[in-house]
Formats: C-alpha cells, structure tokens, sequence
C-alpha cells in the first residue's frame, strides 16, 4: 500500500535553525517520539486508550517548509495497516485536531518571517513540563539542507527491553500459548494459556516499533489471538460440559 499523507507546504526562508527548533520544540510538547517504520524516520504519537497513532515528518530545504501528515489505519488494538490521510470520516476529530496544530504551527513561523526584527529564543516554544533527552542524534551540520535525525547505530546488541527483544520474546510466548491451548486437556493449562498469551501479545505489540523485527511482532500478535481464542472456545467448552454433567 502507498504513501496516504496530507502535505503542508509553506515557504519560509527562515533561518533553519529558527524553523528545526520550533518544529522540535512542537513536537517534544506534543509527546511525539523518533522512530522507524517500514525502514523510514518519523515522528509518532502512541494512541491512547483505542485511538489511532499519528506521525509527522518534515523537510526544511532552500527556504521552503514541507510537513507530511497523516494517521495509521487500526485493525485492531496494536495492528495497523497503511496510512490514511487527514482528510474523511474516520477518526474525524483526531484527524481535524491534528490538522489544526499543523497549520497553527505554520501561522507561527509565518508570523515571525512578518516581522522585521526577531531575536529568537527556543525557550519560547518549550513546554514547561520536562522531556526526556531524544536517543537519537539530530544532524543539521548544513543550514538551508532537509534536516533529519539518524538513529541510533542498529549494530549495536540487541536487549531484551528493545523493541527487538520484545518482539523476539512475543512471538516465543505466543508460540508457547499456541501449543498450550492444542495439547492441554485440562482447565488449569488453558487458564495457563491464555495468561501466557496476554503476556505475548503485550510483549508483540511493543515490539511494532523494531524496524528489523517489525513483521516478528504482527505474526506474535496473529499467533497469541489464535492461541487465545482456542483457549476460550475450549474453556467455555469444559464449563458447558462439566455443568451438565
């Protein structure tokens, strides 16, 4: 599936730094964290509660500001398929409240290229609130250039509390819940089951943010729903039975 974005453009000829410590600024309010999806950096809002997570990506080049805006598409809770833009009935008022902090965002910077003279001060635009220090190193070594960040070396080891490592132990707890839930004959094993499949699933869902490892975690996830839907279908199985007899 292709690229479904809203696309804001506006031209600037700011300075560079003036217009990448805004837009940082903005996004670190907004709680937006750096990451890779599909092998590309953006910029990402979790979901809360079951809402659709948001992203953010921008290039400042030669004066002129470009902001790429759009939602992911929720299957269900922690699966999600391509991308969608700010733009139909789903997910209306995220997508419109969104909409809305892009183009005041826009309305700033324009408001300081309207005046004559402007002393620019990053603290102006920063939340109060403290944030945590970015993992990645942000390279903007060339004034006027699309500024972006470089992630973090992906050679470095992977550990059980990354993404990866929690996608690798997901899909293993998933497995592990699967065969469970087939070879038990008994309640207590499906009661263990499923318990090990909740974990797994959790375990999947915040593997979704490994760039390597991105597939593990929906094949854990689709693995962990079987499991757990085999445990309940006998369970409540059992339950009839034995109240009958």
């Amino acid at each position: 599936m292709g690229k479904r974005r809203t696309t804001f453009t506006a031209k600037l000829n700011l300075d560079a730094e003036i217009v990448n410590s805004m837009i940082y600024a903005y996004l670190q309010k907004q709680g937006f964290k750096p990451i890779v999806i599909k092998k590309e950096n953006v910029w990402h809002l979790k979901p809360t509660s079951l809402s659709t997570p948001i992203c953010f990506g921008y290039t400042y080049t030669n004066g002129t500001l470009v902001i790429e805006a759009w939602v992911r598409d929720m299957l269900i809770p922690g699966i999600y398929m391509g991308e969608s833009r700010l733009t139909g009935v789903s997910n209306f008022i995220i997508k419109n409240e969104y909409s809305h902090q892009i183009r005041k965002l826009i309305d700033m910077l324009y408001e300081i290229k309207s005046k004559d003279e402007y002393t620019f001060n990053p603290e102006d635009y920063k939340s109060n609130a403290p944030m945590d220090e970015p993992e990645e190193k942000f390279d903007n070594t060339s004034p006027g250039s699309a500024y972006k960040y470089t992630p973090k070396d992906s050679t470095t080891k992977t550990n059980s509390k990354s993404p990866e490592g929690y996608a690798s132990n997901g899909i293993t707890l998933c497995i592990i819940a699967l065969v469970i839930s087939i070879v038990s004959f008994n309640f207590t094993g499906k009661i263990v089951s499923l318990i090990i499949g909740v974990l797994g699933i959790k375990y999947c869902k915040m593997g979704l943010e490994s760039e390597t490892k991105n597939s593990t975690a929906r094949k854990g996830i689709v693995i962990g729903i079987i499991a757990e839907c085999i445990a309940i279908i006998t369970l409540v199985i059992y339950i009839i039975f034995f109240t009958v007899l």
